[in-house]
Parts: C-alpha cells; structure tokens; sequence
C-alpha cells in the first residue's frame, strides 16, 4: 500500500463532498439526509482550528478518502479531546486504509497534546466498529434509537481511547 496522508485543502472538498455525499445517500453511516454541499464541507474541514485538522488519504497520487480530527464539543473544557471521522471511497473499503487512517489520526493528536478520542459508530456499522475495538477504544456509551433514516430507527455507539494526560 503506497498510501500518503496530507492537510487536506481546498483543492480536495470537491472529492471530499462526493464521497461523503456518497454515504449520506446511501447508508446509515452519516447521519446526514440532505447530500452536502461544497461550500458546507469546506466550512467544516477547512476551518478547523489547531488542534484540529482534517487531511487527504492519497495512493500513488490518486485521491481516496479523507480523515479528521474535529472538536468533541465547543465548550472550552473540550479541547483536550478529538471526535474521530474516517471516510473512504466505497471501492477501497475494506484494504486496510481505515487502519491507516486511524493510526495516522492517533500519532497526530498524540503529537497535538490531544489527551482523548471519541468516535460515534452506527450500530449497523460492524466494520467501524470492530476497527475502533481492535484498536483499543472502549464503548463509553449507546444510544438506543437516535435517529431516523431510510425509515429505521437507528442505534449509535460511542467509544473512547485516552491516548495522553496533561
């Protein structure tokens, strides 16, 4: 796997708003309804602010997901934690670049002084979860029927992995 991880930048939301569009569409790993638009997307990666981030997920110069470390809450007291997303193109699911990914998310925040990762899963997202499980992150909660799509009721996980202290 000849694979890179990059900041992601404005030259990347076009790819990055059709793969997510892409999920958002056609399964219940966004909880999203209405596709997104670029301008949205841009707002959401593009603006983060350190130590947050999001970065591109390249093979051999081709483009293939995207990943990012984004704020848990907005509230001050938050900042020492990262809620974790991971997006592939749905051709390469399953190849290992999840595992790329979060290994390069969790070197990353290490590195920021990050202290904890959070990651919400849909409960019908087994590969998501069994990823977040065999990495060390703990179920820190479930959220019974939360949310509403395709016309189900939807269950969600939430898991942790301390990584730091202060």
């Amino acid at each position: 796997m000849a694979y890179a991880l990059r900041p992601l930048t404005m030259d990347d939301i076009a790819d990055v708003t059709r793969i997510y569009n892409h999920y958002v569409a056609h399964t219940t790993i966004s909880f999203h309804i209405a596709p997104r638009t670029v301008e949205e997307m841009a707002a959401a990666l593009l603006g983060l602010k350190e130590p947050f981030a999001a970065y591109a997920l390249t093979e051999s110069g081709k483009w293939i997901g995207y990943c990012a470390l984004v704020p848990f809450s907005g509230r001050e007291a938050y900042s020492i934690t990262a809620e974790l997303s991971l997006y592939l193109e749905p051709t390469v699911r399953g190849k290992g670049y999840g595992q790329a990914m979060l290994d390069f998310l969790e070197q990353e925040a290490g590195d920021k002084g990050l202290v904890s990762l959070t990651a919400r899963v849909c409960g019908e997202n087994t590969a998501s979860i069994a990823l977040f499980e065999k990495n060390g992150y703990k179920r820190a909660g479930f959220y019974e029927k939360i949310g509403y799509k395709f016309g189900r009721l939807l269950d969600v996980v939430a898991y942790q992995k301390i990584i730091g202290t202060r």
